[in-house]
């Protein structure tokens, strides 16, 4: 059983209505904040006294736009936001994507740090991924990067892969392990 207590309605400037695709929150100061992936190039964000609304948008405009992406280097799609909030108080945004056999070896993926009004960003810095494997094989990627702390160690994960480093800005390693297919049994 569910009940729909809330909803997000689409913001004025949005160039894509109703096309909203992966989303993370965050929790500060006694308000809950959105991140939501609007087709695949902008990211918006939506405040909230609860996490079921009202929601409103604090800035009346994106957070992150196409035009960013496309000056990044390397280019990535702005979306699939993650929040990492860190327990020395900082909370970073991850994003980006470059899916797909065609982009650079090591990854499309992005960290900004947020403002401490959770609405502004820093500029965002390159998460470069030492060995990187993923569904497009050695060096690639995929889309909705999330990060994650344990002990010292930060973790970049997308789809079933991971990465390790030092840093919530990396750079970030790929486990390389050999399995023994020979060893394996069925």
């Amino acid at each position: 059983h569910w009940e729909n207590v809330s909803e997000l309605h689409d913001w004025a400037w949005d160039p894509h209505p109703g096309q909203n695709w992966a989303t993370d929150a965050a929790f500060k100061d006694g308000s809950y904040y959105w991140y939501v992936s609007m087709a695949g190039d902008t990211i918006a964000v939506a405040k909230a006294p609860t996490p079921h609304g009202p929601w409103s948008d604090p800035l009346g405009h994106p957070l992150l736009d196409a035009a960013l992406g496309k000056s990044l280097s390397p280019p990535a799609g702005i979306r699939d936001p993650g929040v990492l909030q860190d327990d020395d108080g900082r909370n970073y945004l991850v994003f980006g994507s470059c899916g797909g056999p065609v982009q650079p070896d090591d990854c499309c993926y992005y960290a900004s740090e947020l403002g401490a009004d959770m609405v502004s960003v820093s500029t965002p810095v390159h998460l470069s991924v030492h060995s990187a494997l993923g569904p497009y094989g050695p060096g690639k990627c995929d889309d909705k990067p999330f990060l994650h702390k344990h002990n010292s160690t930060y973790y970049l994960s997308w789809g079933g892969f991971y990465a390790t480093g030092s840093s919530p800005y990396g750079p970030y390693q790929y486990p390389l392990q050999s399995i023994r297919v020979d060893s394996l049994s069925v």
